[in-house]
């Protein structure tokens, strides 16, 4: 019946109004759409790689977000969101990039190691 249809649309509507403010995977798929990510890159040392992916970038917007939303930063309170997170993620990507840059790599990184380097770019530019 019509009732019930417009019911479900209602619904529709407050779900996607949920999910629009506090899921950073969607903030993060929001990002994607709106702005032009960083870009991969590999640090090579002979056959010594460390690539900086699209994987890792990604992650890098999701940490992003899902801090300014830990903090009560969300698109409902904060009418350019997308414009300040990708103000926080081209500055920590810079941060990590330099610090890539600077290292003469002799195999690739841990898992460790890399947190590592996210933690301190994190550091350097607080959500």
């Amino acid at each position: 019946s019509l009732v019930s249809e417009s019911v479900v649309v209602s619904n529709k509507k407050e779900k996607k109004k949920e999910v629009q403010t506090d899921d950073a995977e969607k903030i993060t798929a929001d990002f994607y759409a709106q702005r032009i990510p960083p870009q991969p890159f590999t640090v090579s040392n002979g056959p010594a790689r460390i690539p900086m992916t699209q994987q890792r970038i990604r992650s890098l917007v999701k940490l992003s977000a899902k801090e300014m939303l830990d903090k009560g930063i969300t698109p409902a309170n904060k009418p350019d969101f997308i414009g300040s997170l990708d103000c926080l993620v081209t500055n920590r990507f810079e941060v990590i990039r330099q610090d890539l840059m600077s290292r003469r790599p002799t195999e690739a990184l841990s898992e460790e190691h890399w947190q590592l380097i996210i933690d301190d770019a994190c550091k350097q530019f607080r959500a």
